[in-house]
């Protein structure tokens, strides 16, 4: 599968605006400072040293001939320090320095000569620097603490993603998706947002069988998030959809904390008159945070506790109460940060987010066939930096878990009623309990070793990046019928007499199960039965020793024989094996990147590497997905070569890899074993079986590819006062 979208886009942001771009994905960021004095001269030799009290690091250079100085390493921040001195010169210091993980800002300052009166200007404003990377051909946003409070926003990441340009609500269940490129084309105008991808911490936390967001945090926790929306270097996955990564707060060298509790119900919400009926509900959300140092300036903590709960009364469309569902939330966090010393650094992020919601709060959902649910699971990670001059590794290990699990309230037999003479009521179709229990573990593990190097030459500044990595994608099942351990769908007593026929080619209220090709499953099933010359005798009606079509769909249903809830028996799904079934996909993957900025140009090549395998709940190998190359090419014009103009073009290939449900689809050969049957002759025939080695129920196609998409982007942006 190919995607290709391009985009010719014009981004002017001024005064206070936001940055849009991104060189990098580290979870540091840079800055290349000049230095000058009075008369525009370069300063060398002058010692430049940055510090933020949100970071264990602080990183020292010593600027060139040139009087300009790089400093690399620098962990996500609004409130660095950078203070220069240099022997002759006045001391000097500029505080609230930003520093954004992924980009590198380009910075201008001035030193007095001893004795010599140099004019200061002071700027007022939110604006205290350039925040466009002139080294970057990524479309990003950052989204910061104050901007999400001065919105009205909900308090959650994903509804932030709706801020950043170019993308717009989702209709499957996320909150934003990638405008145009995943865009409904058929039933709607709203995107699927399947293929985003969501990092927390380093932590990939995506929904590895659906695409879709698989963790919740605390929003107070978070120290910058970015959306990414197109151009990505290798180092990531994804294209498709957005991007969106979290970095959250490292406590620090001083104790900082906060409490906070929200309110709300139904009396503070004005009453929807065109629509009536409105629930009565109340809410809250509060929440916790402590930070601070265990051993200043070497080990500090931050954790946070959040709990949020909803209760919500339900009534049905002519306003007759059905039940009150509460829905508890529970958010956990905890970072430690320890530097043993100044080139080392061990991070262990820890984020736990239950939740049980006790039943359905749409009005559609019968009391007989509501069901509670239960999500959330532990995510951990720990990660090791190492820095050299002008290397840094990281090597990083990390688990997620998610939970899916929902539990019929009513635990009766499911049976589904079809209707046909008579208008049936909602209650009418749907008869018995929800059906089903089941539990299930969406997880993923990965290991990881990453490299940057930055190698400054006569030719430029070189940015290489490069890493690997392992992952395991694990999904784990467990379903059971509940009742007699079977679901029906049956015909109405007032439609009894319908035939096989009849309900193939009408029209009926509800779905009928039976399509045209089903006439040659039955036969089949009628062919290896034991009892096989009784259906000859009641359908083979033209005595020719074989079943046609027309003679099978003169069946008719007309009994109710054990029917649970008394209707006439038709079809039926018996699990005949109950068993919880584990099935994986694994996979590898390679980046090589290489930037080199030139004085104004910056040109990136980059390539990205995957491979996947899928196994069965049998642990044998039912697909395999060899090595795919994705190159990502780009090239940056400084315009004025002043930091605050550019212009872009980048082009680059994504891979979006099979997810497990595939592999749940074709790979449960051990797990739960369903027939379907049919009502003849009296008893239950079954003409299909899902599930089980013999009987597999789907295949890999041998020449099924990994879809992709390929973007290519042209691109201007510029900051003026």
């Amino acid at each position: 599968m190919k995607k290709v979208f391009k985009k010719r886009i014009l981004s002017a942001l001024v005064a206070a605006s936001i940055g849009v771009s991104t060189s990098v994905f580290a979870d540091t960021g840079s800055l290349k400072i000049r230095i000058t004095d009075s008369q525009g001269a370069p300063v060398a030799n002058a010692k430049v040293l940055v510090s933020s009290p949100d970071s264990l690091g602080k990183k020292e250079a010593v600027t060139d001939s040139e009087g300009f100085v790089r400093l690399i390493g620098l962990d996500p921040s609004g409130k660095y320090t950078v203070e220069v001195d240099r022997a002759g010169y006045s001391d000097f210091s500029r505080d609230n320095v930003k520093v954004v993980s992924g980009k590198t800002f380009n910075l201008d300052y001035t030193l007095a000569k001893q004795g010599e009166s140099v004019e200061t200007i002071s700027v007022t404003g939110s604006r205290s620097q350039a925040h466009i990377d002139t080294t970057s051909a990524t479309v990003s946003m950052d989204i910061t603490l104050d901007l999400t409070e001065s919105l009205p926003t909900n308090r959650n990441y994903q509804s932030y993603l709706q801020l950043a340009p170019g993308t717009k609500p989702s209709a499957s269940g996320n909150p934003s998706s990638k405008s145009g490129v995943n865009y409904s084309d058929i039933g709607g105008t709203m995107g699927s947002s399947s293929d985003n991808v969501y990092y927390l911490d380093g932590i990939d936390t995506t929904d590895n069988n659906s695409g879709t967001f698989g963790a919740n945090i605390n929003s107070e926790i978070i120290q910058e998030q970015q959306v990414f929306t197109g151009g990505l270097p290798a180092k990531y996955s994804g294209g498709s959809g957005l991007v969106t990564r979290i970095v959250t707060k490292s406590g620090g060298n001083e104790f900082t904390g906060s409490v906070n509790y929200y309110f709300q119900d139904d009396s503070l919400v004005a009453d929807n008159k065109h629509l009536g009926n409105d629930n009565a509900f109340s809410s809250y959300d509060t929440a916790v945070t402590l930070g601070g140092p265990i051993i200043r300036d070497e080990l500090w903590f931050f954790a946070s506790y959040q709990q949020k709960s909803t209760t919500t009364d339900v009534t049905d469309a002519d306003g007759n109460f059905l039940r009150t569902v509460d829905d508890e939330s529970d958010l956990g966090f905890l970072k430690l940060t320890w530097a043993p010393t100044d080139r080392d650094e061990f991070e262990i992020s820890y984020f736990n987010d239950p939740r049980e919601i006790s039943g359905s709060t749409s009005t559609s959902v019968l009391e007989n066939r509501d069901r509670s649910q239960q999500q959330g699971g532990d995510k951990l990670k720990i990660e090791y930096k190492h820095s050299w001059d002008d290397l840094i590794m990281t090597v990083r290990a990390a688990r997620h878990e998610s939970e899916l699990s929902a539990f019929a309230a009513n635990k009766d037999t499911r049976n589904d009623v079809l209707y046909q003479s008579t208008e049936a009521s909602v209650a009418d179709l749907n008869k018995g309990g929800y059906g089903l229990d089941y539990t299930e573990f969406r997880n993923r593990d990965e290991l990881a070793i990453e490299f940057e190097y930055y190698l400054d030459t006569d030719w430029g500044l070189h940015t290489i990046e490069t890493g690997y990595s392992r992952i395991t994608n694990t999904l784990e099942s467990n379903e059971q019928y509940t009742g007699d351990g079977a679901q029906y769908t049956s015909i109405s007593a007032g439609d009894s007499g319908a035939t096989l026929t009849n309900l193939i080619t009408q029209a009926w209220q509800g779905p009928t199960e039976f399509v045209e090709d089903d006439y040659a499953r039955i036969r089949t099933a009628m062919n290896a039965a034991s009892n096989s010359a009784q259906y000859y005798t009641l359908y083979d009606t033209d005595a020719d020793g074989t079943l046609s079509d027309s003679e099978l769909g003169a069946i008719v249903f007309g009994s109710n024989a054990g029917n649970p809830t008394g209707d006439v028996n038709m079809y039926r799904i018996d699990m005949t094996q109950m068993a919880a079934v584990e099935m994986e996909t694994k996979g590898a993957a390679f980046y090589l990147q290489d930037t080199l900025t030139m004085d104004q140009w910056t040109l990136s090549a980059g390539i990205r590497a995957e491979k996947w395998e899928h196994f069965a709940s049998t642990g044998a190998k039912v697909a395999e997905f060899d090595w795919e190359i994705a190159p990502r090419l780009s090239a940056i014009y400084d315009v004025f070569g002043d930091g605050e103009s550019k212009v872009w073009a980048f082009g680059g290939r994504y891979y979006d890899p099979v997810r497990t449900n595939m592999t749940d689809f074709a790979g449960n050969l051990t797990g739960p074993i369903r027939e379907e049957q049919i009502f003849v002759g009296g008893d239950w025939l079954t003409y299909r079986v899902r599930g089980g080695t013999q009987t597999q129920d789907a295949f890999f196609s041998p020449t099924t590819k990994t879809p992709y998409t390929d973007e290519f982007i042209e691109y201007i942006s510029f900051i003026r006062f």
